[in-house]
């Protein structure tokens, strides 16, 4: 059972299923949850990251590598994150509650299981030297030793809050690929776990899928990254014509 902090307001919990659990195990642990009054979700295979803490990591990868590379600022990222995308918080603010040193590990394990699709950016690495870890310290990727960072809202239109979120649902659909989760269980997580609106692969669906394609392609082909190679799921539902509510199928039916 992955729960999410505090564990005493969040909804959500991850149920993984490991390669020797029972269905009387998994059963017993779902009723567990549901008495505890959470949301279970079913992570039916142990994958890093689950499904929550992969497709962050996704997010975090991408947006501390446009900083890092001098593609954008970070409360740039972080107004277009809270204004545009409508998530709760920026995600270097987000990235600042996790803890920087808490950040860095996950970071290192997604790489380590993922490869080149999610690779380690070492931005976080001096801020981490010099002990600045977040929230937690006072200082992080943000000063927060007079509360929460004003993050202006004009700053918003600087950046195109749709490169990470098609990268949301790149990895969310990876997911989806390699059975780790259903699709309806991928965006409840999100929904819970991460305080979205809408999960990643509804918003797929809104979108369209062939746009989410066709913005990954676009920037694989200008950067080169990994993290921008499209699934092969969103291709071939491009492919059968499955892209979203306009058609009325997508990830889901309509």
């Amino acid at each position: 059972m992955h729960f999410f902090n505090p564990p005493q307001i969040m909804a959500l919990v991850e149920v993984i299923k490991g390669d020797y659990t029972s269905e009387e195990t998994l059963r017993r642990v779902m009723e567990l949850a549901k008495a505890l009054g959470k949301t279970p979700v079913l992570v039916k295979k142990d994958f890093r990251g689950f499904i929550v803490n992969r497709i962050l990591g996704a997010l975090f990868n991408k947006v501390f590598w446009d900083v890092h590379l001098g593609r954008a600022k970070k409360e740039e990222i972080d107004a277009a994150a809270k204004y545009s995308a409508r998530l709760p918080m920026g995600l270097f603010e987000l990235a600042d509650y996790i803890g920087l040193d808490v950040l860095a590990e996950i970071m290192r394990i997604l790489s380590d299981a993922y490869g080149d699709r999610l690779k380690y950016c070492p931005i976080i690495d001096e801020l981490i030297a010099q002990g600045n870890l977040g929230r937690k310290t006072g200082r992080g990727f943000y000063d927060w030793s007079a509360g929460r960072p004003n993050i202006p809202k004009e700053l918003a239109k600087e950046y195109d809050a749709s490169e990470f979120l098609v990268v949301a649902v790149n990895e969310a659909a990876w997911i989806v690929m390699d059975e780790v989760a259903e699709t309806k269980d991928v965006d409840t997580a999100m929904k819970l776990g991460a305080g979205w609106p809408k999960g990643p692969l509804e918003l797929a669906d809104e979108l369209g899928i062939e746009e989410v394609v066709s913005k990954l392609e676009l920037l694989f082909s200008e950067r080169g990254e990994e993290i921008y190679k499209p699934c092969p799921v969103l291709k071939d539902y491009v492919k059968r014509g499955w892209v979203g509510k306009e058609t009325g199928r997508g990830f889901y039916v309509y």
